[in-house]
């Protein structure tokens, strides 16, 4: 199996990372980035080795609310831009039948919010930004299966309050709380007719900020594609995200009480499979749509990526 068969692989489905507003959580942001896995996500690549990518991506919604560092925002819109850095490592060892691999994903985070927003000392202001790194994720296990065109992985990713947070301030990049991700994924591949069909699955369980007493409710988030490589180099298809809070927020800092959140997108997705030099490339697109929205953001999202394997 050559690398060219995984080049449009997102690397970054092999690891979970905090950017995205999604107001019923605290802070406008989930320790998990809905759309960060399409194609081919359920696929841990057989070959040992480093495996790079690095991703561009936009998110920009607006809400009738939202509860940032425990205070009430009125009608708010969110404008969000992240550089997120994923290596991972696959190694020549087998557990269970499975490829093993590990990754860490870095974000750095550009994050604005406008509206009638209220900081914590009570002082009025139209529009609060920060640019901050954001909380690092680490997936110490990642195992994955390959059956014919079958394709099977799954990992436990961990998401670290490294980033910088400041309760102070409306916005932040860091959430100051620790994630705990279990994650689960399937993909049907075949080369020859160049079908791809991708569902991955992620429980979100997040614990409590003790800065301001908020613990966030726990999610249930997936991601679709349905794709076909037109040829070695180019794949179009279509892709959506989905979540789902399950438990309600609580402690003294959710002030709007259970306030459970859901929203779900479909959208458009591309990749293009190239050589530099003699370095395989994949250069990845993709473009979400929201709806269905309950007590969240509604807007749009943007991915772009280029990874490779050293």
């Amino acid at each position: 199996m050559g690398y060219t068969r995984y080049c449009a692989l997102p690397l970054v489905a092999l690891a979970m990372v905090s950017s995205q507003p999604a107001f019923a959580s605290e802070g406008g942001a989930t320790p998990f980035l809905r759309g960060l896995r399409s194609f081919q996500s359920g696929i841990v690549p057989p070959e040992e080795g480093l495996y790079l990518a690095d991703t561009i991506y936009v998110y920009d919604g607006e809400a009738e609310a939202v509860v940032l560092q425990g205070q009430v925002q009125g009608e708010a819109t969110a404008n969000a831009e992240a550089n997120l850095f994923q290596a991972t490592v696959v190694y020549p060892t087998k557990i269970l039948g499975a490829n093993l691999a590990s990754s860490v994903t870095i974000p750095v985070s550009h994050i604005e919010l406008s509206g009638r927003l209220t900081t914590p000392n009570g002082f009025p202001s139209r529009s609060q930004d920060t640019t901050a790194l954001g909380d690092i994720t680490v997936a110490p296990v990642i195992l994955g299966w390959h059956s014919g065109n079958w394709h099977y992985s799954a990992n436990v990713a961990i998401s670290l309050p490294l980033g910088n947070f400041d309760d102070s301030k409306v916005v932040n990049a860091g959430r100051n709380t620790y994630a705990v991700e279990p994650s689960a994924a399937v993909t049907y591949f075949d080369p020859k007719s160049g079908w791809d069909i991708s569902l991955a699955g992620t429980y979100v369980i997040t614990y409590e900020n003790e800065a301001t007493d908020y613990d966030s409710g726990d999610l249930v988030q997936f991601d679709w594609a349905i794709g076909k490589q037109l040829n070695k180099q180019f794949k179009i298809g279509l892709v959506g995200y989905g979540m789902i809070q399950v438990t309600d927020d609580s402690g003294d800092g959710a002030v709007l009480g259970r306030f459970r959140s859901e929203v779900f997108s479909v959208g458009g997705a591309a990749s293009y499979n190239f050589m530099l030099g003699k370095q395989p490339m994949a250069l990845s697109a993709r473009y979400y749509h929201e709806f269905g929205v309950k007590n969240t953001f509604e807007g749009s999202a943007f991915f772009v990526g280029l990874s490779t394997k050293l």
